[in-house]
């Protein structure tokens, strides 16, 4: 993935911000985890309510990736657990804006020409990743990921959606172990493909 045409305005103080982590630390998971776990807790509850502020975080994370040459596999790992990290003090919500954010991970990625399956790969590790980190549900996590990203995966047709679902069921292992019952991830790979209904911009 070597361009980025889809900038949000608002985006670019969270760019150059990423950029500069990235770049001093030579780390890219730990230094985007550290960003978006950054913007995240400054931004506070209601501003992240509202979308926006979302939306460019992650516009801003994902572009400084792109612009230094790197794929956005690891960007999407460190994007989930840093979302997780942000938002430790308000556990209630901490789903939601993981979803709202897997979203958009995958609509960035997808309209930079980048790897849908790919990115919802790493999105499912880093929350797993955080979940456990943190004491959440891992199960709970990983849901969240796949609801968001098949929202995201809608732009691009019926085959990217399919893509985030076998992306997710490969990585069937990481949520294994929730008993007694199925977990909401196992529930959904027995399915047929669905997109969810939408979140809040």
């Amino acid at each position: 993935m070597t361009e980025f045409t889809n900038e949000r305005p608002g985006s670019n103080r969270f760019k150059v911000a990423a950029l500069q982590v990235v770049r001093e630390t030579g780390d890219l998971f730990s230094s985007v985890a550290e960003s978006t776990a950054g913007f995240v807790k400054e931004a506070g509850h209601e501003a992240l309510e509202a979308g926006d502020v979302l939306v460019d975080i992650i516009a801003g994370v994902i572009g400084a990736v792109v612009s230094i040459g790197h794929d956005a596999v690891e960007a999407a790992r460190g994007i989930a657990l840093g979302v997780l990290r942000g938002k430790k003090a308000e556990p209630g919500s901490a789903f939601t804006t993981l979803a709202v954010s897997s979203r958009s991970v995958i609509r960035q990625v997808g309209r930079a020409g980048g790897d849908i399956a790919a990115a919802t790969r790493g999105l499912v590790a880093g929350a797993a990743e955080g979940a456990r980190e943190l004491g959440m549900d891992v199960s709970e996590a990983v849901f969240a990921v796949s609801r968001g990203a098949l929202q995201g995966a809608r732009e691009f047709g019926y085959a990217a959606g399919e893509e985030v679902r076998e992306a997710v069921a490969a990585m069937r292992e990481i949520v294994r172990g929730r008993e007694p019952g199925r977990s909401h991830f196992e529930e959904m790979e027995d399915t047929p493909m669905f997109f969810p209904g939408p979140m809040v911009e």
